[in-house]
């Protein structure tokens, strides 16, 4: 009977110092997003990413970040495959806006380089175009605790897509 209450209790404790941010905390954001303001056509490989940031003051953190999505559209005589990738560093202010020591609220900018190309699979042979250059990425975002370091993240803002969302794991 003790067991099965102690396990409830040790999870909940450790919640409780899992979501605030404080210098130190390293944070691992593994998701996807919804939505994409990058690909053409269909999409076939939805918006991915992870990011990792470690927290400098109990304020501020700085990391890296990598998105990627894929998509194709069909022309009739052949089959245009898209495919977009970014990498860049990221850096957070944290601000506590709901008072409770499991939710962690944060704003953030990614500066980076993106890389961009297309393949044309089709009848004919076309060039394969490719681009490169600057990119940047802005964002409003909460990690919420769930059990020891994990939890759920969200950010919405302007990148590969709107809405981003996944698995958040702190060490």
């Amino acid at each position: 009977m003790k067991k099965t209450l102690i396990i409830p209790v040790l999870f909940a404790i450790s919640g409780i110092a899992f979501g605030q941010h404080n210098a130190g905390d390293k944070n691992l954001n593994i998701g996807v997003g919804l939505g994409s303001n990058i690909t053409t056509g269909s999409i076939v490989v939805p918006p991915f990413g992870a990011s990792l940031e470690f927290g400098v003051t109990d304020e501020i953190s700085i990391g890296a970040g990598f998105r990627y999505t894929a998509s194709h559209q069909d022309i009739g005589v052949g089959t245009w495959k898209y495919s977009y990738m970014v990498l860049g560093l990221r850096g957070s202010y944290h601000f506590d806006i709901f008072g409770d020591d499991n939710i962690d609220t944060y704003v953030g900018v990614l500066a980076g380089y993106n890389v961009a190309s297309a393949k044309f699979d089709g009848s004919t042979s076309l060039p394969k175009p490719s681009a490169g250059g600057i990119a940047y990425s802005l964002f409003l975002g909460g990690r919420v605790a769930l059990v020891n370091n994990i939890g759920v993240f969200a950010e919405i803002g302007y990148g590969i897509s709107n809405v981003n969302a996944g698995i958040n794991l702190k060490f």
